[in-house]
């Protein structure tokens, strides 16, 4: 019932958006990291919502199917450089809670945070006010994603491990293309987490 229900809002939220859309301060990245950040902030509710990982996949499934059937609308996927993102973001939900079963709520949450916030106000604010380019990223974008990730991974680790944590999540933002951050960055955010914290990858603690 609560995957239906997160169902039901999701395809309202695309409605709305879509509504949206020609309103002046509404362009197509804006509108894709709305979605990213408000459809990424319930899937910290999912440990709470759901038993298992079957119906988080079966959602996401359908999500999917939702997202491939509506390609290339403003809404999630009229931005040329997004690539494979919007497609990649829900599978690295299912995939992350799937593996973070049992362990520390801080294996599942501080990537997903990584994903949803750092990764999304990195993206605006190197887009709107990103003055110093290098290759297809900002400085200024890139130091929004670190300083995010950096503040996160303080909460739960030590300021040694925590500055190596928002460094290599950094990294791999910036390494990847084509959308590939938004499953590189909370993946690879929770091998490493998992490292850190003495936690054995995918087994419950």
């Amino acid at each position: 019932m609560n995957a239906v229900v997160i169902l039901v809002l999701f395809c309202a939220l695309l409605a709305g958006l879509y509504r949206f859309r020609n309103h002046r301060f509404a362009t197509p990245e804006r509108l894709r990291k709305a979605l990213h950040i408000v459809t990424g902030s319930t899937a910290f509710a999912f440990p709470l919502l759901f038993q298992s990982a079957a119906p988080v996949w079966a959602l996401v499934g359908v999500i999917l199917v939702i997202l491939a059937l509506r390609r290339g609308n403003p809404v999630t996927g009229e931005v040329a450089r997004s690539g494979y993102g919007e497609f990649l973001m829900p599978l690295a939900i299912a995939v992350l809670f799937s593996v973070s079963r049992g362990q520390p709520p801080a294996l599942y949450w501080l990537p997903l945070f990584l994903l949803v916030f750092a990764d999304s106000l990195a993206a605006l604010v190197g887009t709107e006010l990103g003055r110093h380019r290098y290759g297809s990223k900002t400085i200024e974008g890139t130091a929004t994603f670190l300083t995010l990730a950096l503040a996160a991974s303080l909460s739960v680790l030590p300021p040694g491990s925590a500055l190596a944590l928002a460094l290599s999540a950094t990294a791999l933002e910036h390494l990847s293309w084509r959308g590939l951050d938004n499953l590189s960055v909370p993946i690879g955010s929770y091998l490493l987490l998992s490292l850190l914290s003495g936690t054995p990858i995918g087994t419950a603690s």
